[in-house]
């Protein structure tokens, strides 16, 4: 097989089974609330983007300036957003299809199997959840820039040069801008760069210590370096994560240091089991893992004692070194579902980066116990069916995830008791014209065992009356998230959706003294959301309910505000100092 031709055949693969994700539209979670706080934040500011002191939780500039981009050039134009990722899955493939080709360089048959492998990342089912969710582009732009250090790792790997060692660790530091688990090729680099250094293993067959030592310290700064640099800049958020991952779950302080870390040694071999069996045997497919189970953990140890069986053999293939380094980036799902940073502690795409090195290590050993034990046409015939099957299974996951509707109903089925889930059936049932059906729903997911975020299924459930214009029954179930109370304690999501209420029974209402009431209470909200959120709009919002309730010396304080500390390129900057100067002549 010709390079062109395998470079052809993947963008043909690609682009086939994925294209249907261009209609998949907005999804619920997460999608909305990113575009529409977007384009909200006008001129971009890279400096700030880019300056790790002023981010908090997630510290993600690439990902922000890839949806600014968006924003400026797409108009966040769904189709196009989808389109983006489907095409960065693209240039990963092709970049898998490149690394193969080093990867397999000793072989006959190397673009053959760089053509595979890069086959079995296109084509994995578990792969669909990246590509298809918008959201997902963190997992794409993280594993893109890890392959571009796969690419210079192996440069490595030919010219024994140490630079190219430098951009491998500066390349997984770029991915960490768009997801921290980047971060953890870092220990996989240096594995594989130890695995394929000429000299190192000279050094270690002639037992040249102090020669081994010498080169394999200036194998591991780079590495060390860049790892250090990156969490002593992240360092708060790397402390409350490390404390969350430590802390017991409710136990009582009787718990031992021991006991706690006999436990995260057992959930870890218990998460990697699960994710090990989904790499082999994706199926089922599930947008919402909630739990696994506790019998994963014997697969975990199995494949454990198999790594050590294979170190004390000395089996030193291209299968063993990328297994190893997958499990490496496999770590960063055990901390993500421990430090409950994410809205479901266990997810498919989480093994969107680690399935470029199974892809590899599968496709290596296949080619090794082919050419032991069977003909070659009857490898090429297994991985034909093999591929074939993935095929299917992507091309089907794919159809289900062109529909909030269908996504949900499949994920509900298999996560029955996460009512979160239920939620966002209730949105795409209400959407799709269902208000029985979804408010049926948000009732089952306030009595599932896995409730998620009660506040939203009461926000949703408040929007569905209020489209009803069941005003009254909507405020109470907005007030059932803050019982005995302030509203100022109120989630800020319960802050807009009674704004948002209020807002259209004021309008719709014939009843002049409850409009009234109801224009005092906005102005009052709209400044509590302001609070909140920083959202000077909504405090120049809240300035002109003001006036228009007769409150001319409230309203003369919120345009002073919102003239001071407005954005410049916010449009009611201007506007807010010209109706502080007429509300200030009033006030004298």
């Amino acid at each position: 097989m010709r390079k062109t031709t395998a470079l052809l055949v993947l963008t043909i693969f690609v682009l086939g089974v994925y294209y249907p994700v261009i209609f998949a539209g907005v999804n619920s979670l997460d999608d909305f609330r990113m575009l529409e706080e977007l384009p909200g934040y006008g001129t971009l500011d890279l400096l700030s983007l880019f300056n790790p002191v002023s981010g908090y939780g997630y510290f993600r500039p690439l990902i922000f300036l890839s949806y600014y981009l968006d924003a400026s050039l797409l108009e966040l134009t769904p189709e196009a957003m989808h389109l983006e990722n489907i095409l960065i899955h693209l240039l990963s493939t092709l970049l898998v299809l490149w690394v193969g080709l080093a990867v397999f360089r000793d072989l006959k048959a190397r673009v053959e199997l760089s053509f595979v492998a890069a086959c079995v990342f296109a084509l994995h089912p578990l792969n669909v959840e990246a590509v298809a969710w918008i959201s997902g582009r963190t997992d794409l732009l993280a594993t893109f820039f890890a392959l571009l250090a796969l690419v210079c790792l192996y440069r490595f790997a030919d010219s024994a040069k140490l630079p190219w060692l430098w951009c491998t660790a500066l390349l997984c530091l770029t991915g960490a801008l768009a997801k921290e688990t980047a971060l953890f090729c870092l220990p996989a680099g240096f594995l594989l760069a130890c695995a394929n250094d000429t000299r190192l293993r000279t050094s270690f067959a002639e037992k040249r210590a102090p020669v081994l030592f010498v080169r394999a310290f200036w194998m591991i700064l780079p590495f060390i370096l860049i790892g250090v640099a990156y969490l002593s800049i992240r360092l708060s958020t790397f402390k409350q994560v490390t404390k969350t991952v430590t802390a017991s779950r409710g136990e009582g302080a009787d718990v031992n240091a021991v006991h706690i870390m006999f436990r995260l040694i057992r959930e870890a071999f218990t998460t990697y089991g699960f994710y090990i069996k989904k790499l082999f045997l994706p199926l089922p497919l599930n947008f919402a893992i909630t739990e696994i189970h506790g019998a994963y953990l014997w697969l975990g140890l199995a494949v454990l004692l198999l790594i050590i069986y294979c170190m004390l053999r000395r089996l030193d293939s291209v299968a063993v070194q990328m297994m190893l380094a997958a499990l490496l980036v496999m770590s960063s799902a055990f901390v993500i579902s421990r430090a409950r940073i994410a809205w479901t502690p266990y997810a498919e795409r989480y093994l969107y980066l680690p399935t470029v090195f199974f892809a590899f290590g599968i496709v290596d050993a296949g080619y090794r116990l082919c050419s032991r034990y069977v003909s070659k046409r009857t490898g090429v015939i297994a991985a034909f069916i093999v591929l074939s099957l993935m095929t299917v299974a992507t091309a089907q996951r794919v159809v289900v995830w062109q529909s909030n509707l269908t996504l949900y109903q499949d994920t509900i089925k298999k996560s029955p008791n996460f009512g979160c889930i239920s939620n966002e059936l209730a949105i795409a049932l209400n959407a799709d014209n269902r208000p029985d059906e979804a408010m049926a729903q948000i009732e089952r997911g306030k009595q599932a065992k896995n409730q998620g975020d009660m506040v939203l299924l009461y926000v949703n459930q408040a929007s569905i009356l209020g489209e009803k214009k069941q005003y009254e029954e909507a405020y109470k179930a907005l007030a059932c998230t803050y019982k005995n109370r302030d509203i100022g304690s109120a989630h800020i999501e319960v802050i807009k959706s009674y704004i948002h209420l209020m807002e259209r029974e004021r309008i719709e209402t014939k009843d002049r003294r409850r409009a009234e009431k109801l224009l005092a209470r906005l102005a009052d909200l709209h400044e509590l959301y302001y609070k909140r959120s920083g959202d000077s709009d909504h405090l120049y919002r809240a300035a002109q309910l003001a006036l228009a309730a007769g409150n001319r010396d409230k309203a003369h304080a919120f345009f002073s505000e919102v003239a001071e500390r407005a954005p410049k390129e916010s449009m009611y900057k201007e506007f807010a100092r010209k109706m502080a100067k007429k509300t200030e002549k009033v006030v004298r």
